[in-house]
């Protein structure tokens, strides 16, 4: 299994709803591509709470999206490199809307 770890703000003129919304048409592009490959609610930060100890990544936000393995990641990132395919068009439309992305990857077993 790979895991991506998104954390995230959203733009000033981002809702939240409009995000959801960004992510879910992106999980739909997906999951024509990659029917294996979860995505996660996009979850809102709880910073107040003795849980959250990362005082240097402030993000507001995360998603995270588990790959089956390897090389379903690899080949899920070739068709977002794609610029003429949907599921580019569908993550260009969401990062759009997203600001002081840090992303990070994952294996598991």
């Amino acid at each position: 299994m790979r895991i991506l770890v998104s954390v995230f703000d959203l733009k000033a003129t981002t809702s939240t709803a409009s995000f959801k919304i960004a992510w879910q048409h992106f999980g739909a592009a997906l999951a024509a591509v990659s029917p294996a490959t979860e995505l996660s609610p996009v979850c809102a930060r709880v910073s107040g709470s003795g849980y959250d100890t990362d005082a240097t990544r402030r993000q507001s936000f995360m998603t995270t999206i588990a790959f089956p393995d390897a090389a379903e990641a690899d080949r899920v990132w070739s068709v977002i490199e794609d610029s003429a395919s949907p599921l580019n068009t569908a993550h260009v439309a969401m990062l759009r809307l997203t600001r002081n992305q840090l992303f990070s990857f994952w294996a598991g077993d």
